[in-house]
């Protein structure tokens, strides 16, 4: 190592200004205990704004969850020509984490690289491009190596999308090895627009081949596949998915896959409505699986279990474990505690209550029916409300003809009722002519008016309003009796849900009641099976003598369906009296014009209702993201307990929430993320990550000049760790709650590829034009920074070569497997982290030769 080398090591260390803050001055010439307590001060200040980068970040993430969870409503046509209004995702899930998402997790480290190039007039830094490497050596191997060993013995987390996978790291790898030939081979020392520009253009190249991975068209292109919401089937299958790779059906249900396979050939090729239906039929289950161990359960009880038990089993997302650990560090309310208020958190309903006393007159009964040949009948009046006791009322009455009229049918009536202190009911009476003529059954009116206050006894009641209650008008049915009567059902069709258990049909008797009559009762069956779909108890209904209506007992199966449509009719067969002697046609008993009665069974709407509002609340955006700047405050000055079971919150809670109190009530005011669909929350997030970041860079530098540091080697160990923290509880959780390691480790070779063709791209691409444009050249010291990325980069192809190697049936998974396995590999990661971190320093300080 010469001596210019080595000088020119300690020359990086030279205490500067920042983009944002000034050097504490002087920053030259102190004693060595004042370093020393300045590069403490600047240590706790740049940990407490990493606190604060990680709180902002977690708004951020909540926006982009919304943003990504957007929906298009869309129309299917099913088989039996019924149509369906369905709602599907905007967001591929994988375009979201390679998009939005690693944004949303490296957003500090690719705007740390952007600031720091304008800051510096468009020169090339060291702290950028130093953060991105170390932070991605960070994720790869110490992250990576937690998780593994994070797994509970003998179990295994393996990658669900190996594809995708495959595709991120290969353009993780191809990132670094891009690097190095643009700083080493291609131009050494400069970096020119095409070369800049083309890193940028790699980023959208990543997004479309893992688009195209995760959606398997070159399989449809290749091998004559058809794709169906993410699972590659053959043109001979009816587009139905391998029920073994839909992720809920863990257990085979035979009576499920049915479900499964009609509803496939229902939709057709439509992808979006089979996936909708997928999870109503796991949520029928789920529901029936509850209902057989807590019998007893109300629904509202019942849908508040569902939610919550389909909550934990539903793959969550990246941005949900980044903000629950964030949250249960800081004491933030758990996402599951969140869930089980969200529905009490609605404004309290106020009501009024008028001064003013009520008291009403209404018929109670309103409808009666009587024969003929009783003579009259009898009406009852009730009043209710207050000042019963006290007062006096009357109430006007008079009848009104219907069908049944005056003088040939009842005896008109006018007339006032008084109500006695103290008394409830009254009766009015109406006289009914009986003759020998035949008739249809026939109606007429009795209506109340004018009620009205008589006496009262208490000098209070002066303010009692008495008026007329929701009976003001009751029908009087006069029913023939002189002859057998016509037989029918009320309406020719009938709709009922299969959870109403046992019905009864009414079958009315009508223009006479005399003597008794037998019916037989046939059953047609449609696409509804007798004995499969319902069950009947009788073939025959008896009327007796004056016996004006009967029951036909059906008894439904309930299937818990989600929707349901089966058919099956009752027809009444000829009526027979062996009492009557019939001498014309109006003396036999015969059918009425509504003979026939169609029965629809359909789905049970309450469970239908609780899973349209499972399907609705169970989106993870509902329980991680706040609506109103009301509940962002609430958020931020309360500390929640620690877990479901109520305990008390932690001493460590207690300790990072009164640190980040001051983050908390300063994010507070950024927009909700539900306003504009998250957009908003987007940018601000952006804005503040992006000053907040600023001062980082500053505050870091600082820290390595009292420290006697390089930004290079602050970068890749202080700000990297800083930056990746927050990462690494989220992936630690992911990895023990997820049955997958997708989101534990499946985004961290992604996260690193967007690293690269985001933050170094974009930054070297102002830089390059800037330079371009006024002539000159873009330089970037090809040496410490090429040496970092070469030696990350043959650490990471054995990690990669590692990680598929443990997919053998011997260990099961990348995450996990039996204990020596796990540890010796988590161990094993986190050395190669500490190579890194040693060699790439020890090139840095000319200790070994780099390039």
């Amino acid at each position: 190592m010469t001596n210019s080398l080595y000088c020119k090591a300690l020359n990086n260390t030279k205490c500067v200004d920042g983009v944002l803050l000034s050097m504490w001055q002087p920053a030259i010439g102190i004693s060595h205990t004042d370093k020393v307590i300045r590069a403490m001060v600047y240590f706790l200040y740049m940990c407490y704004l990493f606190l604060g980068v990680s709180i902002i970040a977690d708004r951020f993430m909540a926006a982009i969850e919304i943003i990504t969870s957007q929906e298009r409503k869309f129309k299917i046509k099913k088989k039996n020509g019924e149509t369906n209004i369905v709602y599907v995702k905007i967001w591929n899930e994988t375009v979201s984490n390679l998009t939005l998402m690693a944004l949303g997790s490296s957003a500090p480290e690719i705007l740390l690289s952007i600031i720091e190039i304008i800051g510096k007039n468009f020169e090339a830094g060291e702290l950028g491009p130093g953060t991105i490497v170390g932070s991605a050596a960070f994720n790869l191997f110490v992250i990576i190596g937690i998780c593994v060993m994070v797994i509970p013995d003998n179990e295994t987390r393996k990658t669900k999308h190996l594809s995708v996978f495959i595709v991120t790291t290969i353009w993780s790898l191809f990132a670094y090895i891009w690097l190095y030939l643009i700083l080493a081979f291609i131009s050494p020392g400069v970096v020119e627009v095409w070369e800049a520009v083309l890193t940028f253009l790699f980023f959208p190249l990543t997004v479309i081949s893992a688009y195209l991975a995760d959606t398997k068209i070159f399989f449809k292109q290749f091998f004559g596949t058809k794709v169906l919401g993410g699972f590659t089937k053959t043109d001979n299958s009816k587009n139905m998915p391998n029920l073994e790779d839909i992720p809920f059906l863990e257990q085979k249900d035979t009576n499920l896959k049915n479900q499964t396979e009609l509803l496939a050939e229902e939709c057709g090729s439509s992808s979006e409505s089979f996936t909708l239906d997928q999870f109503r039929i796991e949520y029928m289950h789920l529901i029936k699986d509850l209902r057989k161990i807590n019998s007893n359960l109300n629904l509202d009880d019942l849908e508040a279990m569902a939610e919550i038990e389909l909550f934990k089993r539903r793959p969550k997302s990246r941005a949900y474990y980044r903000l629950k650990a964030m949250q249960y560090l800081t004491g933030t309310s758990d996402p599951i505690r969140k869930l089980r208020s969200i529905s009490m958190i609605n404004e309290t309903e106020i009501k009024y209550i008028d001064n003013l006393k009520v008291q009403e007159v209404t018929f109670f009964p309103d409808h009666y029916t009587v024969f003929e040949n009783n003579k009259k009948v009898i009406l009852t009046l009730k009043r209710v409300g207050e000042g019963i006791s006290t007062t006096v009322i009357d109430v006007d009455y008079y009848t009104e003809d219907g069908t049944a009229k005056d003088g040939s049918d009842y005896v008109s009536k006018i007339g006032t009722i008084r109500f006695e202190k103290g008394q409830l009911s009254q009766e009015i009476i109406i006289d009914i002519i009986d003759d020998d003529i035949y008739e249809e059954d026939e109606y007429f009116y009795v209506k109340l008016k004018s009620p009205r206050t008589v006496k009262t006894f208490e000098e209070n009641e002066t303010a009692l309003q008495i008026k007329l209650g929701s009976f003001s008008s009751a029908i009087v049915m006069i029913l023939d009796d002189d002859y057998p009567g016509n037989f029918h059902f009320e309406k020719p069709k009938m709709k009922i849900s299969e959870n109403v258990g046992h019905i009864q049909i009414k079958v009315i008797r009508s223009s006479g009641a005399r003597g008794q009559v037998k019916i037989p009762i046939k059953t047609i069956a449609e696409t509804a099976i007798n004995t499969i779909h319902y069950r009947m108890t009788t073939d025959e209904l008896i009327f007796e003598n004056n016996q004006i209506e009967n029951h036909i007992d059906v008894y439904i199966y309930d299937e818990n369906e989600y929707s349901k449509s089966i058919l099956f009719s009752l027809e009444l067969g000829e009526p027979t009296s062996e009492q009557i002697s019939i001498q014309s046609d109006s003396g036999r008993p015969k059918l009425g014009n509504i003979s026939k009665l169609e029965i629809e069974v359909t789905e049970n709407p309450d469970l239908k209702k609780i899973i349209d509002n499972l399907i609705e609340k169970g989106k993870i955006e509902k329980v991680i993201t706040t609506s109103t700047w009301r509940e962002q405050f609430h958020e931020a000055l309360t500390i929640q307990k620690s877990n479901e079971s109520d305990e008390m919150p932690s001493c460590t809670q207690y300790i990072f929430h009164y640190l980040s109190l001051f983050w908390k009530i300063l994010f507070a005011f950024v927009p909700p993320a539900d306003i504009l669909n998250g957009w908003l929350c987007f940018f601000v997030s952006v804005f503040i990550i992006g000053v907040l970041t600023a001062i980082i860079g500053d505050v870091a530098s600082a820290f390595g000049c009292h420290v006697g540091l390089t930004d290079s080697v602050t970068a890749i160990t202080f700000v990297a760790l800083g930056t990746s923290l927050p990462d690494t509880f989220a992936s630690k959780c992911a990895a023990i709650n997820d049955d997958t390691a997708d989101a534990s480790i499946g985004n961290v070779m992604g996260s690193n590829a967007v690293n690269v063709f985001l933050g170094i791209g974009i930054a070297w691409t102002l830089a390059s034009i800037y330079h371009a444009v006024s002539g000159k050249k873009f330089l970037v010291d090809s040496g410490s920074l090429g040496f970092s990325v070469t030696l990350f980069t043959i650490l990471a192809l054995v990690a990669v070569s590692i990680m598929l190697l443990r997919r053998i049936k011997q260990i099961g998974g990348e995450l996990g497997g039996p204990k020596p396995f796990k540890y010796i590999t988590g161990v094993f990661f986190c050395f190669m982290w500490l190579i890194y971190l040693i060699f790439s320093s020890l090139e840095i300080y000319c200790h070994i030769k780099g390039f």
